[in-house]
């Protein structure tokens, strides 16, 4: 009754004046049970621009501080996390690319026998990938399976690359900047030729309609 109210001339009065406060039970329109008790159930779901990690990981840390604040009156469960299959999948595409940048690695040293070509091919994966990671960064493109999906093929790409221009400075054998720089050059034509046409084949994936098509974009 006491909860002030603004007026329309900028006054305040309280809610009892304009309104009959009371105690009373409202009737139950839907219900949830847990584990055979009733319970209380609520849906956090993340607003647009937001990462679901970082809201799960949010979340739990709000939970932290609630919990013993409300400790023998309460008691907060998180039934469902779908987070937690975001998190596997990541892991797992993480490991992955560790995995397919090992075998990269042990390949080119089985095929080229010289520690140099598989050391510098796989150099040029990280040095791409700090490129790719400040583009999605100012870019605001977050990191999902579909994103980090599309950087484990891009790896791939580039390890063609990569190996394209190393045979052809090997073959050259070029001992100046400028010698390394025209062996690098000629291979230009194939390098940007190749990627085109793998980028071609997911371009139709572009015009998909929906939330389909807006995901994969």
């Amino acid at each position: 009754r006491r909860i002030p109210v603004l007026t329309a001339g900028g006054g305040v009065v309280p809610l009892g004046r304009y309104a009959r406060v009371y105690w009373d039970a409202k009737e139950p329109t839907s219900f949830f049970h847990h584990n055979g008790t009733e319970a209380v159930g609520i849906f956090v779901e993340k607003i647009p621009g937001s990462g679901s990690l970082n809201t799960a990981r949010n979340l739990q840390a709000a939970l932290a501080v609630l919990r013993p604040i409300f400790a023998g009156d309460l008691e907060f469960q998180i039934i469902d996390d779908p987070t937690e299959e975001i998190a596997r999948g990541i892991g797992n595409l993480l490991l992955a690319i560790a995995f397919g940048c090992v075998a990269v690695f042990v390949i080119l040293l089985i095929l080229f026998r010289r520690l140099a070509v598989p050391l510098i091919v796989c150099a040029s994966i990280p040095a791409s990938m700090t490129a790719v990671f400040l583009f999605m960064r100012f870019a605001g493109i977050g990191l999902n399976l579909i994103s980090l999906s599309g950087i484990a093929i891009g790896i791939g790409m580039i390890v063609d690359n990569s190996i394209v221009v190393v045979d052809a400075l090997i073959r050259g054998r070029p001992s100046a900047a400028a010698g390394i720089a025209s062996a690098a050059e000629s291979t230009t034509n194939a390098v940007v030729g190749s990627t085109f046409t793998t980028l071609l084949v997911f371009l139709p994936v572009v015009f998909l309609p929906g939330v389909s098509g807006a995901l994969f974009r």
